[in-house]
């Protein structure tokens, strides 16, 4: 099998860019091995792509390097291996040396799942004891074992045919006495009382305007998406400004109704956009919300409708509150054409947070 080998250079980039790169590349390649190179320099990457990987179960080979201020990561995206496979009746040589014990049993899986016997050289410690719990759970076998100078060495075999289950004995009727009684509780009491289940549901609350808060919201839904959620941001009240755009747009069998003198003068004093939006601390009539614009470009961090824009790709569900819109004289013309834009009230946000296993408040 034919490994490809993608590079992506993410120098110059900063959080969360290059995870929305690499999850970019994840979609692109998804269904095909491929061994993902990727470098970075924005300090916060070698935490982040370690937190991306668990959160998608992807392995990476080995530590993050870092040298001359740039951190390369490894991925093995879609059981990709970076060593050849062996020739047949051979055993795979694996080497899982400077892996953690999660990661270490991924690979391992991996390359059984292509040969049944392999050859495995790692650390010694927490993974002796794992590899037999692990081994035994799949009825394998694990055989010449040697550990020496903290490196352990094993052979594992993995039976092509599952064994046969060995008959057991049918367990002994209990005698109608001792029979356990009937719950008195209802069936409808007893489904209520068990727990909902959490999905993979990111549910954002989006109530205030400020440039700061709604930097953070879409940076969290964007590495949210990135990290395979669905991601779904809920605007209220001063939060919908953020979708206003620049002009009024026709919509097709929607009416646009005239706003009174006063609504319209709410409107107008409301900043609309995501280029308009003004920070809480140090405005200053413009000049330092300017100014961090500045500097977020200097540094290449993604501004808002760079974030609004790319978790309109990731495809990001953007709810809009009715009431809010109706109390502020918002009609749906005075909104962006964002293709995922939708209108509900606080049942739909409330009903999507209690399933969600992430739900935020900005």
């Amino acid at each position: 099998m034919n490994i490809e080998r993608v590079r992506i250079d993410c120098r110059g980039l900063r959080c969360p860019a290059p995870i929305l790169e690499v999850s970019r590349a994840a979609k692109r390649h998804r269904g095909v091995p491929v061994v993902l190179e990727v470098e970075a320099d924005d300090h916060d990457f070698p935490k982040d792509i370690e937190s991306w990987c668990r959160s998608t179960r992807t392995e990476i080979a080995g530590d993050v390097r870092h040298e001359d201020g740039t951190y390369t990561a490894v991925l093995l995206l879609n059981g990709a291996l970076l060593e050849a496979p062996p020739a047949a009746g051979d055993a795979a040589e694996v080497d899982l040396r400077g892996l953690a014990v999660p990661m270490a049993l991924m690979r391992l899986g991996n390359v059984l799942s292509e040969r049944p016997r392999v050859r495995i050289v790692a650390d010694a410690g927490p993974l002796s004891s794992a590899l037999f719990a692990w081994a035994a759970a799949l009825g394998a076998t694990v055989g010449d074992l040697q550990v020496e100078h903290g490196v352990l060495r094993a052979g594992l075999d993995l039976p092509t045919a599952p064994a046969p289950a060995r008959p057991t004995a049918p367990a002994p009727a209990r005698p109608v006495a001792d029979a356990p009684r009937a719950e008195a509780t209802p069936p409808a009491a007893r489904a209520s009382a068990a727990p909902e289940p959490e999905e993979a549901l990111c549910t954002l609350l989006v109530l205030r305007n400020d440039f700061e808060s709604l930097m953070a919201a879409l940076m969290v839904a964007n590495a949210s998406a990135a990290q395979g959620m669905q991601v779904s941001i809920f605007f209220s009240f001063w939060g919908v400004n953020l979708l206003r755009g620049e002009a009024p747009r026709s919509l097709v069998g929607v009416p646009t109704t005239r706003v009174s003198p006063l609504h319209a003068m709410m409107k107008w004093m409301m900043p609309r956009g995501p280029n308009r939006q003004k920070m809480s601390k140090m405005h200053m009539g413009g000049v330092g919300t300017a100014m961090m614009r500045f500097f977020m470009r200097e540094q290449n961090v993604l501004g808002l409708a760079e974030l609004l824009d790319e978790a309109a790709r990731q495809d990001v569900r953007f709810c809009v509150c009715t009431m809010s819109m109706g109390v502020m004289g918002i009609q749906k013309a005075d909104l962006m054409d964002l293709a995922n834009i939708e209108f509900g009230g606080v049942t739909t946000f409330t009903e999507r947070a209690r399933r969600s296993a992430l739900s935020l408040v900005f």
